[in-house]
């Protein structure tokens, strides 16, 4: 049985109220925006919509909130975020490699994307998805699109296709192709080393140190929606090392975000 997809297609692009029919808008979100459809569709439990789940993973991987300007997401950021999250990945520049596993988030040069089906903008026949002026002159690996099961991609940059997933050709997809995190499961441990050539670090363990019990919220926010109650004393593992007032955590079998002032070391 040919795989369905569970979850629609995520973008990185928006609009504000008010903006005009033809502006469109980006942020460097594409790392977060293929983590987040491959959470969706693996049924990662998250309540809010996908700009929220976007941020949170932006926030996981880089340790800032999404911001006008930002940068884009590195190659150890992304891996450190997997970490995080208790995803199993390996790197691997064998484009081989990737086409034969399920799931894999590739790092391309997006201007050599070409799509296998033509899309009609303003009575034109195209091959890409979105204007290639939008990259400027730049021809190096920046960008990152998701693999589905199948050979489809939620290519974050969608835009001339109504926003759909899409099918890239294999000649230009060879073209563009720089490396991969692929997605199939392997625990941390028996993969070994990450993009960087260094060992994923064991998160440390903590505990709950708040008589009235502790809420793990799905963002870093006190308006945020609460995931589960954790009661004092609770052991937790701290996958988050950044220096903020709230520390990314799993916890009875979820993952959120608590207060830092209200755990310890245990």
């Amino acid at each position: 049985m040919s795989w369905q997809p569970r979850w629609r297609h995520i973008t990185q692009l928006y609009r504000h109220p008010g903006d005009r029919p033809d502006m469109v808008e980006g942020a460097n979100d594409c790392y977060e925006v293929c983590l987040a459809r491959y959470l969706r569709e693996r049924g990662y439990p998250f309540a809010g919509d996908d700009t929220a789940l976007v941020g949170a993973m932006r926030l996981l991987a880089t340790g800032q909130v999404d911001h006008a300007g930002q940068g884009f997401t590195s190659l150890e950021q992304g891996g450190r975020a997997l970490d995080a999250l208790g995803i199993g990945w390996r790197w691997t520049a064998d484009l081989g490699v990737v086409r034969a596993a399920a799931w894999a988030i590739l790092w391309v040069r997006p201007a050599r994307l070409r799509t296998a089906a033509p899309n009609t903008v303003d009575g034109r026949t195209v091959y890409t998805n979105y204007p290639l002026w939008w990259l400027g002159a730049r021809d190096q690996p920046d960008h990152f699109i998701l693999q589905l099961p199948g050979g489809r991609f939620n290519d974050p940059l969608s835009y001339w296709n109504g926003g759909l997933d899409t099918t890239y050709t294999s000649t230009s997809l060879a073209a563009a192709f720089a490396g991969a995190f692929v997605l199939d499961g392997v625990s941390r441990a028996a993969v070994g080393t990450g993009a960087g050539g260094r060992a994923p670090r064991d998160p440390a363990a903590l505990v709950v140190s708040c008589g009235d019990g502790l809420h793990l919220r799905q963002a870093p926010a006190l308006t945020s929606p609460v995931l589960a109650t954790l009661a004092d004393g609770e052991t937790l593992r701290d996958a988050y090392a950044g220096e903020c007032l709230w520390t990314f955590v799993r916890a009875r079998g979820l993952h959120g975000w608590v207060r830092r002032e209200y755990v310890r070391r245990r």
